[in-house]
């Protein structure tokens, strides 16, 4: 149940994303799955917010990616782990909301997480990650 943003506790960005472990996908390659040790995650953006990104984006203004599951990611992945061979995050998003960031965590019990956080982390890493689709192809 999404609650009012006051409500909402501060997190860190970085605690669950690294550019290095980051990259980005075009809307054509979403049937594709991801790595074994990767989680899908979308950028709900705001146009505002585009002018700070340095590369190509979807005028749809969102942008999906794959994430390579740290420490954290991997904990929170089993810590509700059931009988499923899928794991326990069923999807994470990443929304708008103006002045701060709402990094969403769903559950496959149907439960969430929610935390806060901050624009430039995103720009951060959004600007710094693997961007596959702007590699020239020789």
């Amino acid at each position: 149940m999404v609650g009012l943003i006051k409500d909402i506790p501060q997190g860190n960005l970085k605690d669950y994303f690294s550019p290095a472990a980051f990259r980005t996908v075009d809307e054509d390659a979403l049937g594709n799955p991801g790595g074994i040790t990767e989680i899908f995650v979308v950028f709900y953006l705001h146009e505002k917010f585009t002018k700070r990104l340095t590369f190509a984006y979807s005028s749809a203004l969102v942008t999906y990616g794959f994430a390579r599951m740290n420490d954290r990611l991997i904990e929170m992945n089993k810590d509700r782990y059931n009988t499923s061979t899928k794991g326990a995050l069923e999807k994470i998003t990443c929304n708008d909301s103006g002045e701060v960031f709402i990094l969403n965590f769903e559950y496959r019990d149907g439960s969430e997480e929610q935390y806060l956080v901050s624009p430039d982390d995103v720009a951060d890493l959004l600007n710094k990650c693997i961007h596959p689709n702007l590699v020239a192809t020789w």
